[in-house]
């Protein structure tokens, strides 16, 4: 074990003194073995990272599921007349009897909620 962390600090001697030298000029107060630490540190740091990537060489894939897919909301309100078009005397003019506004393609003044994810439980008989 000792053999292969003295192998390790041979290797990777070089980039921990540029990691050093670095630190050097960031903290020009720090003392020789604070910056010691900090490039080990970082050196660390490295290493793990470089491990992790060749284990799992693919960073943005995650084993959760896509939720965006699943919980859109895609209802929308379509708007109607309850009542009936018809001749309105004391206006002289036709209008909607439910809500009398006078313009035969005007927007509903009721609305229900369609959901075109919703559970058909009528059959195959419906379109």
């Amino acid at each position: 074990m000792n053999d292969r962390l003295r192998e390790r600090k041979v290797d990777f001697q070089d980039l921990k003194d540029q990691f050093k030298r670095e630190l050097k000029v960031e903290f020009p107060q720090a003392s020789e073995e604070r910056l010691q630490a900090m490039a080990q540190r970082l050196l660390n740091e490295k290493l793990l990272a470089d491990e992790k990537m060749a284990r799992f060489p693919v960073q943005h894939e995650n084993f959760r599921p896509n939720l965006s897919l699943t919980t859109q909301d895609r209802r929308y309100k379509e708007y109607f007349h309850p009542g009936t078009y018809v001749w309105n005397e004391p206006e002289k003019r036709e209008a909607w009897s439910c809500c009398l506004n006078f313009g035969h393609s005007s927007r509903g003044c009721e609305f229900r909620v369609q959901n075109p994810d919703a559970w058909c439980y009528q059959g195959f008989e419906r379109g």
